[in-house]
């Protein structure tokens, strides 16, 4: 299934999330929502080009304000309203997906490269057996991270 948004898992020193995180998605839509709005109130209204202002010149006195009509608009609520449902239960859903595959397969690699010190290792016994295991340490995370 295609998305028309992505996300990124991201580790914190206590916990998973995303990033850009579920509110800052649904301020990008309702930004997009808000400059679509904007965009059809400012089309000009057929009453007001040329071939009709003798006809509607002491009609029409105040044009419909197209943007104030949608926004109040109970379909567009409940609408926008269903956008940010949908948006907030997906992220709901990956997070879940997260939490069961990818937090438990993937933290230790996180942790371990937070807490590596490449100084300290620089600094370490140089016996070749420490350094195969840290080399197989790493040859292991790679096979994980490319399931």
């Amino acid at each position: 299934k295609d998305g028309l948004f992505e996300t990124t898992v991201q580790f914190t020193s206590t916990s998973t999330g995303f990033y850009p995180p579920c509110p800052d998605i649904q301020k990008m839509i309702s930004s997009v929502i808000d400059a679509l709005v904007g965009t059809v109130n400012g089309v000009q209204r057929i009453v007001y080009t040329r071939p009709f202002t003798e006809h509607v010149l002491g009609v029409v006195k105040d044009a419909p304000n197209v943007q104030q009509i949608v926004r109040n608009s109970r379909s567009f609520k409940q609408i926008c309203d269903a956008i940010n449902v949908k948006i907030s239960g997906d992220f709901d859903l990956a997070e879940s997906y997260v939490h069961q595959h990818i937090t438990t397969q993937f933290r230790d690699i996180y942790d371990d490269t937070k807490n590596w010190n490449f100084e300290k290792f620089k600094r370490a016994d140089s016996k070749f057996s420490k350094f195969k295991s840290e080399m197989e340490r790493v040859k292991d995370y790679e096979e994980k991270l490319d399931k």
